[in-house]
């Protein structure tokens, strides 16, 4: 959720607002679908990385937001 410090084991399976949009969660499978249907996953033992800032949790690969059509 975007502005909040959240472990792992605090995430429910279900949406979640992030700065970037929002998605689904699903923890028992430990992914993660955007609003265009892409899956990516969590990666298990990177969950919950303290930083600075909050705490972050990795992924499997990139999720790009949609582009404005025309944009280079």
């Amino acid at each position: 959720m975007a502005n909040e410090s959240l472990q792992s084991t605090a995430l429910i399976s279900g949406p979640l607002t992030s700065l970037n949009g929002s998605a689904d969660v699903n923890t028992i499978d430990l992914t993660l679908t955007d609003e265009r249907g892409r899956v990516v996953n969590l990666v298990a033992f990177l969950l919950d990385v303290q930083a600075s800032n909050g705490v972050v949790h990795v992924i499997d690969r990139v999720i790009l937001p949609e582009t404005e059509k025309g944009a280079d």
